[in-house]
């Protein structure tokens, strides 16, 4: 994700980028699978704001823990039945 600069009243709004990344193996026939993914790769998403106005001068640099990896395992038993799938009935759309 990215989102450039941008100037919002007294505030001057820096960059900020996000890259997240995600791999999933399949595995015993497609009945499991395993998915590894993480959010904010490189720890980037950090907001720097400046604001410059009737002499006061603030500058903010923002941070926040939002790296996050997660790992899910999912098992396909099998089994199940398939439900038939019944036809929209169209006809009242005008077509």
């Amino acid at each position: 994700m990215y989102r450039s600069s941008m100037v919002s009243g007294i505030s001057d709004t820096k960059p900020v980028f996000t890259v997240n990344v995600g791999a999933q193996w399949n595995f015993l026939k497609d009945k499991a699978s395993l998915s590894l993914n993480c959010a904010d790769l490189f720890d980037t998403m950090r907001m720097k704001v400046r604001n410059r106005y009737a002499g006061q001068h603030i500058d903010l640099n923002m941070g926040q823990y939002s790296r996050t990896v997660s790992v899910k395992f999912v098992y396909r038993f099998g089994g199940s039945i398939s439900k038939e799938k019944k036809e929209v009935d169209s006809s009242r759309f005008g077509r």
